[in-house]
């Protein structure tokens, strides 16, 4: 099966690069053949990589569909998934939206294959600043606002930004029936 996106992408934007899930953005990479679900309510801040200056100039603020399962994993922190593979899937996931555009030319194929290596290399080499473990915390800002330790569950579950299945939403092999129940949530 190949890597594909099961749900659109629908969110909303709440404050400077900030933006929230209005309903779960799930799909499937074929790479680690790893199916994702990131709930609704999670707030990321797109594609925020790269910040080397000649990268994040060309190639900047582009591949946000990638960048929503590349944020997730990096805060959540799944035993089962490591950081490079949150790398991989996001340069997967761009691959797979830009695949998807129609009428493309061979100079802008090109181009977003370039764009695709930067943008990962720029996550590959620098990610590691950013990948925190909120382990379902649904909004990090809030998070590192009050000083949740990743250890002080009693805590996280009274917040009202706490995902408690958070282990479901990301699971080896290919469950569609995963996004669906989180449809219902």
């Amino acid at each position: 099966m190949q890597a594909q996106f099961f749900t659109p992408l629908d969110s909303r934007h709440i404050e400077g690069p900030y933006r929230m899930l209005l309903c779960p953005f799930s799909g499937y990479s074929a790479r680690y053949d790893l199916t994702w679900v990131v709930p609704a309510r999670f707030v990321g801040d797109e594609a925020s990589v790269p910040r080397l200056p000649l990268a994040y100039a060309l190639y900047g603020g582009r591949g946000s569909r990638g960048a929503w399962p590349h944020d997730f994993g990096y805060r959540w922190g799944f035993e089962n998934v490591t950081r490079l593979q949150w790398d991989m899937i996001f340069m997967e996931a761009n691959k797979v939206y830009h695949d998807s555009m129609t009428k493309q030319g061979i100079f802008r194929r090109i181009m977003r294959k370039n764009e695709r290596f930067w943008m990962t290399s720029a996550v590959v080499v620098f990610g590691g600043f950013a990948y925190k473990n909120y382990p379902g915390c649904l909004d990090y800002r809030e998070a590192r606002r009050y000083k949740c330790p990743a250890d002080n569950k009693m805590r996280c579950i009274d917040c009202e930004l706490f995902y408690p299945r958070w282990r479901d939403c990301v699971r080896p092999g290919f469950h569609p029936e995963l996004w669906r129940k989180h449809d219902r949530d």
